[in-house]
């Protein structure tokens, strides 16, 4: 009641996925019970000792007794927040942590068709700012919850034993702070979504201009570039200054509220203690209580609107990680990057069956378009077929690989892998069996050595020399300040495409796998490299089965077969045939 969330499938999913971290909140919010209600008799110590030492109504000995417990029931408070504080900080920990592997694992069994759903800077603002703006709503509105609830409760009942009229007053005034956490926090929430998608466009928009900043210089557009910075920017100031003044008006009904509630509560107090219907003692401990019982219903308004932003980055979380993969579950819960090196059952298993892909049938439409890309689509690929695939810019070719890798999913058709179709149950399996290389590889911030080893961790020095040589990383990597071990950066800024390109053959000579999908791994190669990397492939064994996106007839030269894709639909022409190798001659493969 006090607190509105919208519990959709992706909250609770969220919330079964961080049930191991239900331990720590259970101690943070049982530590500050405990420190709260150990208030209540600390307090009536303070105001026997008040009362009875001036007026001469206790002995030394008992005085003493009662210092001693005093001091007991302060250190035991200071544990209590001790463990509130360190139990919490472990708790946003775990939790920050667990949401960000959920993320990276989603996003790793997603693939394209979840991370192309938003700009880069956004998924960077999700896995940092996002999660970050969680630990509030996580250590402390939740637990603020609980001491809400249970310590004016057990104030609320001392006070009417010791003063009802008083307890009257109490319950009566904190009514009225959920009435208007309610009412306030409606248009707060609303401010702060704005709030924060101002601040995700900030974040996005100003990403993308560190990305393309040496073409904005180039072209001259640094200044309007920096205007546009500048009007999100102010978006956004605008934006969290509404959310602000909600908030303080809120703090300020919170405190209005308290203050209106005490004072009614010690005038009440003194007017009876005057007429001698109260004593002394019951009078103080009454006004004492009566400042403890707001205490947790105030800073339950201010994590309220402390938390909010974290409330809206969890719900967008959830929407994110209740997308459905197509990844195997049983990946999900191990929470782990598996090796993907495949046991030697597995490539017994691989050599006897002959691994076989058929598509039936398959249509995709991307879902800011109308026309289908790819429509009615069949194929096959045989074992340790060589096969090009052409087609003009925007035919659905590098579509056509998303799709035959798991990172598209076909609205219509199905894809059969081995004689079984594509699904959760053995899509894990079959990203074991391929490797995979685009145009422009990933090159990671590490060494050359680790960059080849991102395919198989566990490899040998000497298998990576090994696929070093065939892949000729050796005839620069000498070069090298530190050779091997030289770290190359982000994107493999340092070197030359060529050289990148071979990094990655390197790195998929050393995966144990039996398909390869090339996406135009020519397409920005001189003529020399682009010589070598045929070789490559044509060096491979028989039972290599080779997928490769073409722009030159000289790469579709010794193709098995090739798939010319047009208007969505892809043909089968069989290039050894004369017939065949005819109407490929007319057609114009980089379109």
């Amino acid at each position: 009641m006090i607190i509105h969330m919208q519990y959709s499938q992706g909250m609770r999913k969220i919330v079964k996925d961080l049930r191991g971290t239900w331990p720590w909140f259970l101690l943070t919010t049982l530590s500050g019970v405990v420190e709260g209600l150990f208030m209540i008799p600390q307090i009536y110590l303070f105001a026997k000792l008040i009362t009875g030492i001036p007026t001469h109504m206790e002995s030394s000995s008992m005085v003493m007794r009662m210092l001693w417990l005093l001091g007991f029931l302060i250190l035991v408070r200071g544990i209590c927040r001790y463990v509130v504080q360190w139990a919490g900080t472990h708790l946003a920990i775990r939790v920050k942590t667990k949401l960000r592997s959920s993320l990276s694992l989603h996003l790793l069994q997603q693939g394209l068709s979840e991370v192309n759903q938003q700009q880069v800077g956004e998924w960077i603002h999700t896995a940092y700012t996002d999660i970050e703006s969680v630990e509030p709503f996580i250590r402390f509105a939740l637990p603020q919850i609980v001491l809400a609830i249970v310590i004016p409760a057990a104030v609320l009942i001392v006070v009417f034993f010791t003063d009802w009229i008083s307890g009257l007053i109490l319950f009566t005034t904190a009514q009225l702070i959920p009435f208007f956490m309610i009412l306030l926090g409606r248009v707060a929430r609303q401010k702060t979504q704005k709030q924060w998608a101002a601040m995700r466009r900030l974040g996005a928009h100003f990403y993308e201009v560190i990305e393309g900043l040496t073409t904005l210089k180039l072209f001259n557009r640094s200044q309007a570039q920096r205007d546009v910075v500048a009007k999100v920017g102010e978006r956004y100031r605008k934006a969290t200054m509404d959310t602000l003044k909600v908030a303080f008006l809120s703090s300020f009904a919170m405190e209005l509220i308290s203050t209106i509630g005490t004072a009614m509560v010690a005038v009440g107090v003194g007017l009876r203690l005057l007429s001698g219907h109260l004593s002394f003692t019951h009078a103080l401990l009454t006004i004492m209580l009566a400042g403890e019982f707001y205490l947790p219903l105030r800073s339950l308004g201010s994590q309220f609107h402390a938390s909010m932003e974290g409330r809206l980055a969890l719900q967008h979380l959830g929407d994110i990680l209740n997308t459905s993969p197509m990844q195997s579950s049983s990946i999900v819960s191990d929470n782990r990057v598996q090796d993907p090196v495949m046991s030697a059952s597995d490539l017994t298993l691989l050599k006897d069956r002959r691994p076989i892909l058929r598509v039936e049938q398959m249509t995709f439409t991307y879902p800011e378009t109308q026309e289908p890309v790819l429509k009615d689509v069949s194929l096959s690929v045989a074992a340790g077929e060589h096969i090009a695939v052409v087609g003009s810019s925007g035919a659905g070719k590098s579509t056509l690989f998303s799709l035959l890798i798991g990172a598209l999913r076909p609205q219509t058709g199905a894809i059969y892998v081995h004689g079984e179709p594509l699904c959760e149950g053995n899509i894990s399996a079959w990203r074991r069996d391929i490797s995979y290389l685009g145009q422009r590889p990933h090159i990671f911030s590490a060494s050359v050595l680790e960059n080849i080893r991102m395919s198989r961790p566990s490899a040998e020095l000497d298998e990576v020399w090994r696929v070093a040589e065939q892949a000729g990383v050796h005839s620069f990597v000498h070069l090298l300040p530190q050779g091997y071990e030289t770290k190359i950066g982000s994107g493999g800024m340092s070197l030359s495409s060529g050289q990148v390109q071979r990094i990655a053959v390197a790195r998929m000579l050393l995966k144990p796998c039996s398909i390869w999908l090339l996406d135009e791994p020519t397409a920005h190669l001189d003529v020399e490299s682009e010589r070598w990397f045929r070789e490559v492939i044509h060096r491979l064994p028989s039972s290599q089965t080779v997928l490769i996106i073409a722009h030159r007839l000289s790469t579709v030269e010794r193709m098995d077969k090739v798939f010319v894709v047009r208007n969505g639909r892809v043909t089968t022409i069989e290039s050894r045939n004369q017939g065949d190798q005819r109407q490929l001659d007319t057609f114009q493969v980089g379109g």
